[in-house]
């Protein structure tokens, strides 16, 4: 497929996917430009202004009109693999759905999928409304939001409309006895879904001020490293039942309103009110409304949960004559130390289910001086020290993206350098082998080389022992994307390129650009560019989305 470039003489020529000047491969096969320079960006920036305009509709239509002419990739998929497939997914009775965890697919009947969905249901929690409360809702939640104190730029982001009901559904827990569905509610879309996103944002930065506060794993074993255990201590985690489904709104309303001390807006406990309380979902031909407790798919909750729990478990841990030597919490779940020996911790378990009728605990004790942690297994050392390294559930699949899956390379990379980085996060010198080996088959199983894995992983090697700290500096944040779809055999110019002719028109010709619209879309499933927002300034980013189902 040919691509339009800057011949060494200036002039508007084409290539094959290969931009002119010193252009290269990488070790996955991604496309990239070397050493090109202003002067010859400037002369391709004012070509392809010439050829295809000063618009982004100029561009997105000679992009499609390639990805038009190409051939879709041939499956990676046998004739009988898609067959069953298709007979599958025809098949009524059944459902094809993710579960919960392990990046497994699961495939249920629907009579039992349905059947746990209606014991959830059956719960006090719930009731069934008689009609659909989405345009009821739109009107108040449109006039909380404009007497409210937010910014009135900020109010007509915010303003809902056009809203669609949140839906209830089930990802089923594999790795749980009975097979569990865990109720997710899709709140994209709903009325006050664009409310309580910017709530979340603005209550974020007062959570996590807490001393049993960590973000992620990497934060959970810079605390495992400055602990050490004594002979009796015992690892132990503290698993909250449905947190998010049993946080009470009266209780987080109240600790909302003690944050206005702290700066957060008068007017704030009365927008998360809302929020919370109007929380409902459609299921099944049916809509139901949970007033309770916050509700799981919500942006406010896991916000929300956190500021609850790090008031709870303050009185939790002052109320109770003996202490842990550590409590380390991430939302629901939390890691202990106790010292004070089986029976104590079996009484400290009653102690925490006796403190509020919704917030009940589940517990497990280490086996063998062993105990997993969010994807970190916990393991006792002689010398007192923790060791730590990744943990997978005895579910998990190792299924990844597929090598042969019609993906954009950078993307497969990326998925090879996120799980190496993952294995040095987590992993101790003691461990660490034993988990790249196990990346090498794990990939393998996905089709990568072992060759290639192993030359991405001396890379990040290289990376991380030659890194030096340096100050973080924010990036300015895209007013937009354009998203060009990926054909295999079809290597657009890469992103920084694309990035540069689009900034150098907005800053050389300053008459406005055309709105993206929308292309139509190549063969097979691919997509055309999307269309975005108005755009204040020209600084666009670029991305690739798969144009066919992956393996």
């Amino acid at each position: 497929m040919r691509w339009p470039a800057v011949s060494p003489g200036g002039e508007m020529g084409d290539t094959d996917g290969q931009e002119a000047r010193g252009s290269g491969r990488d070790d996955l096969g991604s496309t990239r430009v070397q050493g090109a320079t202003r002067s010859f960006k400037c002369d391709l920036a004012r070509n392809w202004i010439h050829k295809y305009g000063r618009t982004q509709r100029g561009a997105g239509s000679h992009y499609s009109l390639i990805l038009r002419k190409t051939r879709p990739p041939r499956p990676n998929t046998t004739a009988a693999e898609r067959k069953a497939l298709q007979e599958l997914k025809n098949n009524e009775d059944l459902l094809i759905i993710p579960a919960d965890k392990g990046n497994a697919t699961v495939i249920m009947k629907r009579s039992d999928y349905n059947d746990k969905i209606t014991t959830l249901m059956s719960s006090a929690t719930y009731k069934e409304l008689k009609s659909d409360p989405t345009a009821k809702l739109e009107r108040p939640t449109r006039s909380i939001i404009k007497t409210s104190s937010i910014p009135a730029e900020v109010q007509r982001k915010l303003l809902p409309s056009a809203s669609k009901p949140p839906r209830l559904y089930g990802l089923p827990k594999v790795h749980k006895e009975g097979i569990a569905l865990r109720p997710i509610v899709s709140n994209v879309d709903a009325p006050t879904y664009l409310l309580a996103q910017y709530l979340a944002e603005a209550l974020q930065p007062f959570t996590g001020n807490s001393s049993s506060f960590v973000k992620n794993s990497t934060h959970f074993i810079e605390r495992l490293q400055e602990t050490t255990v004594k002979n009796g201590d015992l690892l132990v985690s503290f698993d909250i039942v449905s947190l998010f489904t049993n946080v009470p709104i009266n209780d987080s309303i109240k600790i909302v309103e003690k944050l206005i001390d702290y700066g957060v807006p008068k007017d704030f406990p009365r927008l998360v009110e809302h929020c919370l309380r109007n929380s409902f979902f459609f299921w099944n031909g049916r809509y139901y409304e949970q007033s309770d407790d916050a509700v799981m798919g919500s942006p406010l909750s896991p916000v929300i949960a956190n500021l609850f729990m790090e008031e709870f478990e303050n009185s939790v841990l002052t109320s109770y004559k003996k202490k842990p030597t550590l409590w380390i919490r991430y939302v629901e779940d939390t890691f202990v130390i106790w010292p004070h020996g089986e029976q104590e911790l079996e009484n400290f378990l009653l102690h925490l289910n006796n403190q509020h009728d919704s917030i009940k605990f589940t517990m497990e004790v280490e086996k063998d001086g062993c105990l997993p942690f969010l994807d970190v297994l916990v393991t006792k050392k002689l010398n007192g020290e923790l060791g730590h390294g990744v943990y997978r559930k005895a579910t998990h699949t190792d299924r990844y993206l597929h090598a042969s899956s019609h993906h954009h390379p950078t993307q497969k990379a990326a998925l090879i350098s996120t799980l190496v980085h993952r294995a040095y996060s987590i992993s101790d010198q003691l461990s660490l082998p034993a988990e790249k080996r196990h990346l090498v088959t794990a990939l393998a199983s996905n089709g990568y080389h072992s060759d290639m894995v192993l030359k991405r992983t001396a890379k990040i090697e290289r990376k991380l022992k030659n890194k030096t700290p340096s100050p973080k500096t924010e990036k300015p944040k895209a007013a937009g994307y354009a998203t060009i779809p990926y054909v295999a055999g079809t290597n657009p110019p890469p992103a920084s390129l694309i990035n540069f002719v689009w900034q150098y028109a907005a800053d050389e010709y300053r008459p406005p650009w055309t709105h993206p619209t929308g292309v139509s879309s190549p063969p097979g499933d691919a997509t055309g560019i999307k269309a975005a927002s108005s755009f204040p300034e020209m600084t666009l980013g670029y991305s690739v989305k798969r144009a066919s189902p992956s393996r």
